[in-house]
């Protein structure tokens, strides 16, 4: 991970160099990295002995509510048509995807052993981290509009985004993410723990 502080990673508008392997559609590598997320975190939270509650189903909802977006959503609301990306940084993507949705999936449906009972509504870590969540969505999504917008119909070239909290951070849209699942730990945070 640290290495990136000093490789530029052939990806958006760094995407000139074919050192990285073979180039794929960008929308195409964006699904292939993105997918295993939707797939893996369920797959392991449905094969969980643990007692599917209300609270359970919401955590996961929240995930598939994101990664819908990210996976169906986005890759057709970008105007990137024409341009690539490494097959070799899709497939990065891949493994913390397949990573991620597993822990996250083994940590709601094994881990917790049944501690989340829907008394856990009424935690102030629940209300507190699922604002925190609905305002990281609502940060990336507002932040993915400008950049959307950034180009006229059959304009091409590089375009610095304004306006939303591009007034502040260059990358509003990331920042959001971060954001996000920053409320996510809180809200589904295992009860007895504290």
């Amino acid at each position: 991970m640290f290495s990136l502080f000093f490789i530029t990673v052939p990806y958006g508008r760094h995407t000139q160099s074919r050192n990285w392997g073979p180039l794929v559609d960008n929308r195409v590598g964006w699904i292939i990295m993105e997918l295993p997320a939707l797939l893996t975190m369920p797959i392991v939270f449905l094969m969980g002995d643990a007692e599917k509650t209300t609270f359970l189903w919401l955590m996961f909802a929240a995930w598939i509510f994101h990664y819908f977006n990210r996976v169906v959503i986005f890759p057709f609301r970008t105007k990137t048509t024409g341009k690539k990306m490494p097959l070799s940084v899709a497939l990065f993507g891949v493994i913390f995807n397949v990573t991620n949705g597993v822990f996250l999936g083994y940590y709601l449906v094994f881990l917790s052993e049944g501690q989340f009972r829907d008394e856990y509504f009424l935690d102030p870590r629940f209300f507190i981290g699922l604002f925190i969540f609905a305002s990281g969505i609502w940060i990336n999504w507002r932040s993915d509009r400008i950049l959307f917008n950034l180009r006229k119909p059959g304009e091409t070239g590089y375009k610095i985004p304004f306006g939303g909290w591009y007034r502040w951070i260059s990358c509003p849209n990331y920042f959001g993410e971060i954001v996000e699942w920053a409320g996510f730990a809180p809200a589904s945070f295992i009860p007895s723990i504290l």
